[in-house]
């Protein structure tokens, strides 16, 4: 058995929405798994019977904006914030799958 790479949850206290993060190893890029990692966890969260799932992705990553777009996640609000330790601004999209 190999990692591929991660995943976590952050749980409203309301257990609602599924905020869901993943990262896959450069070695394992387009090759599927961030799909089959989000989609997943989607369904987990529609399972534990979560309203939504969220997902936030950096604007110019078109590779996860496109994993959350295959999962049904919807563009809702852009953001942006300091990257922690630097003075570099970046930019996201909050995507929601509704369940």
């Amino acid at each position: 058995m190999e990692r591929v790479g991660t995943c976590s949850f952050m749980i409203s206290e309301d257990k609602k929405v599924y905020d869901i993060a993943y990262c896959v190893h450069k070695d394992f890029w387009n090759k599927g798994y961030a799909t089959e990692i989000a989609q997943g966890m989607i369904d987990y969260a529609r399972s534990q019977g979560a309203e939504k799932a969220t997902i936030f992705v950096d604007q110019e990553n078109i590779a996860s904006n496109r994993v959350a777009q295959k999962c049904g996640g919807v563009i809702v609000s852009e953001n942006t914030y300091r990257k922690k330790g630097t003075d570099i601004i970046m930019k996201d999209y909050k995507y929601e799958v509704i369940l």
